[in-house]
């Protein structure tokens, strides 16, 4: 690739940042190569279609705007991967007709851009920049402290609460490819005689007029908002279905602290004519909602490391790698679920075989529902983890000694809260 090539690319991340990386490639490759055209038929593009697409541009993106070092897998990304697909098979290991299976793999890119972005080929592909799993993996929830000064890089300990941030944002992707929004937009514009040009076409003869095909689409920012806004319930609804990582918490963690730095940065914001996101206080507002709506009204989340269950106030304290805002956050949304789904309380050791050690470290206690009993925990919500060992926490539900602590005194009370959802 020559340096007007090169500098061309550069011109493009720096104009327009937000863009899916397919665009990027496809524009440098273009600069190579003459116009050609052929019309083909106009009719809808067909599932098999879309996933050849798909991936041609993952071909095509891993080679031409990753460099020389190609994006890799993470084992706890995976892992994180592994569960929403697991929980929901019945609808991403299937095509109805409607929606399509979704296939791909979940990879972090090689280097450092200064873009918190997490990219998708149609959800056949997702792409993470590192700089935005350091974003989730900040112990500062604000979202202002610079990487590097308060963060878990390794993720070692697989905290529940940044964790729960990058499920949702997985799951966002994921849910672009499980609603066809690539698909639908291409045949809305009218250009899906284009796109199955292209993709029976070698990708390394695309052209410039190809690219611009693909810019049309990505700068489409009416479809671009409500498949965002899609993508987010979508999201809720996949990571609702397992009882450790919370799609709600996760989202709502998320846009706070992208929220704050957006507003001090303001290069984050993305209504720039190009793959138009929805104002990050808008998407936060209609989580909340979502909350609220789960909860049948009982559930009200807060900003400030607080939330009311039954107008009753709760105020979670820190944990070693949470802030009460990110605490608050979770437990309020995992409540929402108890009280959709109901079950049996129980305390649960995340740190046992059943689980692993990737839910909880430490030895760290949750409380927990079960949609049957405290001896089949095939399914259940964890509410949220304490930071009590197990004795103390025994003794504590036993009433052999009176809550002292921040820590005994939430446990304490959010028992009491979970009493009400499972005696109701």
């Amino acid at each position: 690739m020559d340096e007007s090539s090169e500098g061309m690319i550069v011109m493009y991340q720096m104009k327009r940042k937000i863009w899916l990386a397919m665009t990027v490639a496809a524009v440098a490759m273009a600069l190579h190569m003459g116009a050609a055209a052929a019309e083909v038929n106009h009719a809808p593009l067909t599932d098999a279609e879309v996933t050849a697409f798909e991936e041609a541009m993952v071909e095509v993106n891993e080679k031409y705007t990753m460099g020389k070092e190609k994006p890799y897998n993470n084992r706890n990304l995976n892992l994180i991967q592994n569960t929403i697909v697991g929980y929901n098979s019945d609808r991403l290991n299937y095509k109805d007709g409607v929606h399509t299976r979704y296939v791909g793999v979940a990879k972090i890119a090689p280097y450092y851009t200064g873009m918190y972005t997490v990219n998708s080929m149609g959800g056949y592909s997702i792409y993470f920049s590192p700089d935005i799993i350091d974003f989730c993996n900040q112990l500062d929830s604000t979202g202002l402290v610079p990487l590097g000064q308060s963060y878990m890089r390794d993720m070692t300990r697989y905290s529940v609460y940044n964790c729960s941030q990058l499920a949702f944002l997985m799951a966002h992707e994921m849910g672009h490819g499980y609603d066809n929004d690539f698909r639908d937009v291409v045949n809305d514009m009218g250009l899906n005689a284009d796109i199955r040009r292209l993709t029976v076409k070698d990708v390394n003869t695309w052209t410039k007029e190809d690219a611009k095909v693909l810019e049309k689409i990505f700068s489409n920012d009416a479809a671009s908002i409500q498949s965002e806004y899609r993508a987010d319930m979508t999201a809720l609804d996949f990571v609702s279905r397992q009882g450790v990582y919370s799609g709600a918490g996760g989202a709502m963690m998320f846009f706070h602290r992208y929220g704050n730095y957006e507003a001090k940065n303001r290069d984050l914001v993305v209504d720039n004519g190009a793959n138009a996101h929805p104002k990050t206080s808008i998407r936060m507002e209609r989580v909340k909602q979502y909350v609220i709506n789960r909860s049948h009204g009982r559930v009200h989340p807060h900003d400030d490391g607080t939330f009311t269950f039954d107008g009753q106030l709760v105020s979670p304290p820190p944990l070693y790698d949470a802030e009460r805002v990110d605490r608050a956050y979770y437990a309020a949304a995992q409540l929402a679920e108890a009280v959709h789904y109901g079950g049996y309380i129980d305390i649960v050791n995340l740190n046992d075989e059943t689980y692993g050690n990737q839910y909880a470290s430490d030895a760290k206690l949750a409380v927990a529902i079960c949609d049957n009993d405290a001896k089949n925990r095939q399914n259940f919500i964890v509410i949220d983890r304490i930071g009590l060992g197990a004795k103390q926490t025994m003794n504590l539900l036993k009433k052999q000694q009176a809550p002292k602590t921040a820590e005994e005194k939430y446990l304490m009370q959010m028992v009491k809260i979970v009493n009400k959802i499972t005696t109701k």
